[in-house]
């Protein structure tokens, strides 16, 4: 599309549709994934295994930080990356 031309309402709307039904089926897929993930994670927690609780909570705390980081990248009153103020 030319530099200064704008969409139609009618091109905006389908434009944000197909954003949205994007979105949703890379999340579907990655979360299922991310959750497969995890259960194998958990997996680590049979018999087969020996662990510290010091390693379990390395375990736990790292995906607990990675969800908590991924909760602050979709609030959108949360800055993204690095800033500083007096």
């Amino acid at each position: 599309m030319p530099r200064g031309s704008s969409l139609s309402p009618e091109e905006k709307a389908a434009k944000l549709e197909e954003k949205k039904a994007k979105f949703k089926e890379l999340a579907e897929k990655r979360v299922t994934a991310a959750l497969s993930a995890i259960a194998k994670i958990g997996n680590l927690s049979s018999a087969n295994y020996s662990s510290t609780p010091e390693q379990v909570e390395k375990i736990v705390l790292t995906l607990h930080k990675a969800v908590d980081d991924v909760d602050k990248m979709f609030d959108s009153s949360v800055p993204s990356g690095p800033s500083f103020e007096l």
